[in-house]
């Protein structure tokens, strides 16, 4: 919420008291001098967050879809192609990670990431919901199932750049059936 003229007018009066008794030290003065000619030179922040700011992804509408579903093993390839696509061609790691294999297995709603990272997830409508518990995170993507089974998906924004990358920027492959459990 942004505050009021009058709001912010009232606040510097009632702290005007307070700013008098502090600048009766010269040190004090001097530097409370140097934070105003700061602020009067700094540019104002924007007013609107930019869009990979962190906050809570639009919610999932549409009915809540069996986890199972989409059971199997996929994967995707990161690419440069794929970072730029997704705004991340900046990235110190582009060079080192570009094509590298992401093998996901989904088996009714518990992921398993390669490496062993592993979460739980829900369909709702045409959404693909993770909960992250290691990293107490939340990524959403919107997805389509192909005939064959592979899913082209996309980043429910707000999200990382970074994440857009690695979880969205190539369709994920299906190779086949879950290949282990998941715990």
């Amino acid at each position: 919420m942004t505050p009021r003229r009058d709001d912010l007018a009232a606040l510097a009066r009632a702290a005007q008291p307070v700013y008098a008794e502090l600048e009766r030290d010269a040190q004090t003065a001097s530097l409370i001098t140097a934070i105003r000619e700061l602020k009067a030179t700094t540019p104002a922040p924007p007013t609107a967050p930019p869009t990979d700011c962190a906050h809570d992804p639009p919610a999932a509408q549409g009915r809540h879809i069996s986890p199972s579903t989409l059971n199997g093993t996929y994967r995707w390839r990161l690419t440069k192609a794929g970072a730029i696509a997704v705004g991340d061609e900046n990235d110190p790691e582009l060079d080192e990670a570009d094509g590298d294999v992401f093998t996901m297995t989904l088996r009714g709603g518990k992921w398993l990431l390669q490496g062993g990272a592993t979460g739980t997830y829900q369909i709702i409508g045409n959404r693909l919901i993770f909960d992250w518990p290691q990293v107490a995170s939340t990524l959403t993507l919107q997805f389509a199932r192909r005939d064959n089974g592979d899913l082209g998906v996309k980043p429910v924004l707000p999200m990382d750049r970074g994440d857009r990358w690695v979880w969205a920027s190539a369709p994920w492959r299906r190779i086949g059936p879950p290949i282990r459990d998941i715990p």
